[in-house]
């Protein structure tokens, strides 16, 4: 039974369990707002060329596996239906914690402190819990830290093996990191921090070859910087614009250093096990695992107005370091311990867990968008199967919550597969100039429900 419980095998079953737990009904979501916009993209036509070349120079992100691979592949599978998308999901989520534990018992040598390691990231509710819920977030950010945490469990294999092969491998899976999302810049630099833990020897010695190592690495981070400079000027003024302000720059790091934290009464354990780690273990590795923190942050700290939480799924595994070495300084003054701690931990953190999710409070916003999305699509599809061609579905009393539930018109026009048009009053700019029949409808807002009105009691 001991040697169960510390094999390989039992620390994978009792993760997947975890999560389980802590993330109940993911696959009862419904597909929202950008899904609607990536797959109609891919819906009628699709392209290797248009999705890896053409989007290279479009203005918007660059993400061609995030948000148009694995869109194509999920509805080549499950069409429409959620439930395919969110368990895609949620095995990608299942396995960066897999990686977690992996990339953490490389680091400490130990598979009990990788699996608190990895408890403590799996149970990070803010952190997780829209990118789980989330079908768009869950593909961009945890496909991304999928392909980084593979490039980072690779290339210490590497380290330790020096086998060509897994550097190779490393390399590929860092390429893939990059065309899932921009965040990927930061791991070369997380590359060498690694590199500088691990060297036993003079670092300046060593210095030239680590830096060929890294330089393949630091060529897709150069042209992601080169692209996002020749377009900035696109986002001065948006959500994602980046500015140094002190006051945005402190407000972002209290933001991120407290998100971490499910609750309020957590917060006091978890302070207590980061002061033991500080106080009483190796001083190099806890000051890797806040390098590693604040290097995950750096992309984020000089956003002006979005600061988020699932930003944090890299950053996150410096802070599970950090509490794992906590935890081996009670491990090891006190052996029973290690059979105690862990249930303990696990009811904790569940406790916050059941409280944030069970309770809907950070999945009110994603509710709100499939209440509306689910009724309206809903309404057309038991009511108009079809529509005449080049067709306009003029929307009154529309909103811009609306809108963004539904993905602007894709929402709608997915459902046909003929040419069609969508208003919304109020909230489209422009309103369709040629169009064969117009079909009105009003939105009641309370009851987000769509209901048809005849053209003779239309006022202009």
């Amino acid at each position: 039974m001991k040697k169960f419980i510390t094999s390989r095998i039992f620390s994978y079953v009792f993760i997947s369990a975890v999560i389980i737990i802590f993330y109940p009904s993911p696959l009862s979501h419904s597909l929202v707002n950008e899904d609607y916009v990536f797959i109609g993209r891919i819906k009628n036509y699709f392209s290797l060329y248009d999705t890896f070349i053409t989007q290279f120079f479009n203005i918007e992100f660059y993400r061609p596996i995030t948000q148009t691979i694995f869109y194509f592949i999920s509805y080549k599978l499950f069409n429409l239906n959620p439930v395919g998308y969110h368990i895609f999901i949620l095995a990608l989520f299942i396995a960066n914690n897999f990686l977690v534990f992996e990339i953490a018992e490389k680091l400490t040598q130990r598979k009990d402190l990788a699996l608190i390691a990895s408890i403590f990231y799996a149970s990070r509710i803010k952190i997780h819990f829209f990118p789980v819920y989330s079908i768009s977030a869950g593909f961009q950010e945890t496909g991304m830290a999928f392909f980084m945490l593979c490039t980072i469990l690779l290339y210490l294999l590497y380290c330790k093996e020096r086998n060509v092969l897994l550097y190779i491998s490393s390399l590929i899976c860092s390429l893939f990191a990059a065309l899932s999302k921009e965040t990927s810049v930061i791991l070369p630099a997380l590359i060498f921090l690694l590199e500088m833990y691990l060297c036993t020897l003079n670092i300046k010695q060593h210095l030239r070859k680590i830096t060929l190592r890294l330089i393949p690495f630091c060529i897709p981070t150069m042209i992601h910087i080169s692209r996002l400079y020749l377009i900035s000027s696109k986002f001065i003024e948006g959500a994602y614009s980046v500015g140094f302000s002190l006051h945005a720059l402190v407000d972002n790091m209290i933001f991120y250093l407290t998100n971490p934290i499910n609750q309020r009464f957590e917060s006091f354990i978890v302070l207590i096990i980061f002061l033991t780690a500080f106080i009483f273990e190796n001083r190099k590795y806890t000051i890797v695992s806040l390098a590693w923190f604040f290097i995950g942050l750096s992309p984020f700290l000089l956003l002006r107005h979005h600061a988020s939480g699932y930003y944090l799924s890299i950053s996150l595994f410096g802070f599970s370091l950090l509490f794992s070495s906590g935890i081996k300084y009670y491990y090891d003054k006190f052996s029973v311990s290690k059979y105690v701690l862990p249930p303990i931990l696990v009811i904790i953190f569940m406790t916050f867990a059941h409280y944030n999710v069970v309770n809907k409070e950070y999945l009110a916003d994603l509710i709100a968008q499939e209440k509306i999305t689910n009724n309206v699509l809903t309404y057309f599809k038991n009511n108009y199967p079809t529509f005449p061609p080049n067709s306009l579905i003029y929307i009154k009393n529309s909103d811009i919550e609306m809108n963004f539930a539904l993905g602007g018109a894709s929402g709608i026009k997915i459902l046909y597969s003929n040419n069609i048009s969508v208003y919304f009053e109020g909230v489209s700019k422009k309103l369709p100039m040629k169009y064969n029949q117009v079909y009105y409808f009003y939105y009641d807002h309370d009851k987000a429900i769509l209901q048809y009105i005849d053209k003779s009691n239309i006022v202009k």
